[in-house]
């Protein structure tokens, strides 16, 4: 199985959008991922892209905060990392909740029992994925995390 980790290989420093052709039925959905980790960050722009998902990258939390949409159109997930440069994910996460955004929220972390991952659990992100993780099942967990949306 694939394993998602970090390595130096591939590593895009700016903040990117690959977009995937739309259906005229159901809206493809929007996956956001915030990792400050550019090779993780790589990595997920290649695996949720074979799902033909449309993903949008930042490597730092103020960036998605400044191009968060107030309603997102369709329906979305946010991956997003517990330790970012200038915010962390807990703080992030609390300023999602008090603008009542709707995406759910899985938390990426490789220490999984920190207390920040506790407080961004409580201000509403949905569950944690401990890193590395297998693609396979960050893929089920978004999939699950997608089908509980009203879209």
């Amino acid at each position: 199985m694939e394993r998602i980790q970090p390595s130096n290989v591939g590593c895009q420093d700016h903040n990117t959008t690959m977009k995937s052709p739309l259906s005229i039925q159901d809206p493809v959905p929007l996956i956001y991922v915030v990792e400050d980790n550019c090779a993780i960050r790589d990595s997920l722009e290649l695996l949720l892209h074979t799902c033909g998902w449309q993903v949008h990258l930042f490597a730092h939390g103020s960036d998605f905060l400044d191009q968060l949409p107030i309603e997102p159109q369709q329906p979305c997930c946010l991956l997003l990392d517990i330790h970012l440069p200038d915010i962390n994910g807990a703080e992030l996460q609390e300023q999602l909740q008090a603008r009542l955004w709707p995406a759910s929220t899985i938390l990426l972390t490789a220490q999984p029992h920190n207390p920040l991952v506790q407080r961004a659990l409580n201000a509403g992100a949905v569950t944690v994925m401990g890193k590395p993780f297998e693609a396979r099942d960050l893929l089920q967990l978004i999939r699950a995390t997608l089908s509980n949306q009203p879209h």
